[in-house]
């Protein structure tokens, strides 16, 4: 059995969110309350503290759920997490896209940040109290243990679970919900593009492993440039002039040819059939048709009209849109009336 349904795959999700959102709104004012144990200035400067809730965040609400689930629906793991191996140059060239899509995502992240700037305010930023003070601890549960517990959630249970509606579809159903449980409109808009990317080569090899890869490049390269700076390279200190944007689009075009290049290459490896590049497998790069019968890439049944009604009718997602709506108008709230 290795069907997963939909509207269990929604269910998941919102166990997930409840853990990982609303359950600690809820224990931290009641763990405040204990004489002598303040949580919020452990998180920030207790180092063994900081471990035990990222270790926490990420297996027990997160993971734990997924092989609970995996569990009870009876699930071949192999075939719902796409365990298959990939070649060494393809995991170069997922790196090499993983990286410049994070400098897409980064300008993109940019842009909305310096237009809620002018709408709103500008945001805080309370992601950096949480990284540990030590790199290699903060490169595994920041960098490399998300792009593990994560990926087995949406790349593997969630993306299996869409992709009855259409691969195409799956990869952007995904994406959309990846970028949902980050809950800010600031943080939205790079998990959205590293999930689409991650969801296109997953789909592309049949494994999860490009997956993970980029996961972990995209997260790694923040982290690095963190421990450089001391600060996540998400809220620039001032608002970019014209010129700046000129001189970033001109890289983010370049950086689009290099994923572009990459993909190519990327396909080419992980084709059930090595071609030519040809016509056919550039019309496999860009529309995910061949004439092949183990094409990964599965059609739509039925229409985008269709698909957002039920999606967006789905209990579990309405909730979580519902959450990440509130989370944001309580930002905006704070920073209208500090």
């Amino acid at each position: 059995m290795n069907k997963v349904k939909v509207k269990n795959a929604n269910i998941l999700l919102f166990v997930v969110v409840i853990l990982i959102a609303i359950l600690p709104q809820i224990l931290i004012p009641i763990l405040q309350r204990i004489p002598g144990f303040n949580f919020r200035e452990l998180a920030q400067t207790n180092e063994i503290f900081k471990i035990i809730l990222l270790a926490i965040d990420q297996y027990v609400f997160i993971l734990l759920p997924v092989i609970i689930f995996t569990v009870i629906n009876r699930l071949k793991i192999k075939e719902v997490f796409r365990l298959n191996p990939i070649n060494l140059t393809a995991s170069v060239l997922t790196v090499i896209m993983a990286a410049a899509a994070w400098f897409v995502s980064v300008f993109a992240t940019i842009i909305v940040y310096h237009i809620y700037t002018i709408v709103i305010g500008k945001p805080s930023n309370g992601i950096d109290d949480i990284i540990p003070a030590n790199m290699y601890l903060g490169l595994f549960l920041i960098a490399l243990t998300p792009a593990i517990c994560e990926e087995a959630l949406f790349r593997g249970i969630i993306l299996k679970a869409y992709e009855n509606r259409g691969t195409v579809k799956a990869i952007v159903i995904t994406a959309f919900l990846f970028a949902m449980i980050h809950f800010s409109i600031i943080r939205v808009v790079g998990p959205f593009i590293i999930a689409i990317l991650a969801g296109y080569l997953v789909a592309k090899s049949n494994s999860i492993i490009p997956g993970i890869l980029t996961h972990m490049t995209f997260n790694s390269i923040s982290l690095l440039i963190f421990y450089g700076a001391k600060k996540i390279p998400q809220q620039p200190e001032r608002l970019p002039t014209m010129p700046e944007y000129i001189a970033m689009s001109v890289l983010v075009a370049f950086a689009l040819l290099i994923i572009v290049g990459c993909m190519i290459g990327f396909v080419y490896l992980t084709s059930p059939r090595k071609k030519s590049l040809d016509r056919g497998l550039i019309s496999r790069l860009f529309l995910g048709r061949s004439t092949e019968e183990n094409e990964p890439f599965k059609k739509p049944i039925t229409s985008i009209k269709n698909d957002l009604i039920s999606i967006l009718s789905s209990w579990p997602v309405i909730i979580i849109i519902l959450i990440f709506i509130f989370f944001n108008v309580a930002d905006i709230l704070s920073i209208l009336f500090k």
